[in-house]
């Protein structure tokens, strides 16, 4: 996250100058909103420290399982208090093998990684490990043997390089429902997977309507103002 400067009000801590002109002003802020919610190079490196941390344990129970990195943190979605989602290969039977869950659970306790106890959520249609690490304070969430977020990280993947201006749009709308609390898929909010689907399809119908591609020169005030329109009143 970018440091906040002198001329930043502290309920607005992105904002870097007055911005005068509408369009332009409300675009420029966006830019300024990504720049500060973006991970540090110093967070990064510890995003990666911890991933190490918890392959080590990992390797110490199963030493040629492979632990992967998928979602926000791995596509360069993720904001710093975004969970660090990783799923492990080659150490269970399967994605419901509970014995793995529990032994894994173990083994980050005993090591100390973990602040306080590991969940064991068994009830979940994907069964996970929920815990804390216990000096960067990141959420972590730990499945077994599930291909489906590797495809789905490579897919996001694919349309960032394709879109460049997806990833400042999912940024500041993923923050937005944050906010607003529906941001949980389990509660029956729209999570980050679903969101770049949605931008997605938006910058897809916004080149065909416009009859050109969506680029970096592209206003993302205007973007982000008809991503609204379209889903809150266009799309059926």
């Amino acid at each position: 996250m970018a440091k906040q400067t002198p001329e930043s009000p502290c309920w607005l801590p992105w904002i870097r100058t007055l911005y005068k002109d509408y369009a332009k002003g409300l675009n420029e802020e966006i830019e300024d909103f990504v720049l500060w919610v973006s991970p540090t190079p110093e967070e990064r490196k510890m995003r990666q420290d911890v991933v190490s941390k918890i392959s080590s344990v990992v390797k110490e129970i199963w030493p040629l399982a492979k632990v992967e990195v998928i979602g926000s943190s791995k596509t360069e979605l993720c904001v710093p208090t975004s969970d660090i989602d990783l799923v492990i290969f080659g150490g269970a039977k399967d994605a419901s093998d509970i014995q793995a869950l529990f032994l894994l659970s173990s083994g980050l306790e005993e090591s100390k990684i973990a602040r306080g106890k590991v969940k064991v959520i068994t009830t979940a249609k994907v069964p996970i490990i929920k815990f804390k690490e216990s000096k960067s304070g990141c959420s972590i969430d730990i499945a077994f043997e599930v291909t489906t977020g590797l495809e789905n990280t490579k897919i996001v993947q694919s349309y960032l390089t394709q879109y460049p201006l997806l990833r400042p749009l999912t940024m500041l709308i993923k923050f937005y429902l944050k906010q607003c609390g529906i941001n949980d898929t389990w509660s029956g909010g729209i999570g980050s997977y679903t969101l770049v689907i949605l931008i997605t399809n938006y910058l897809q119908k916004h080149t065909i309507l416009k009859g050109q591609t969506t680029n970096e020169t592209e206003n993302l005030a205007t973007l982000l103002l008809g991503f609204f329109e379209f889903y809150g009143r266009l799309f059926e």
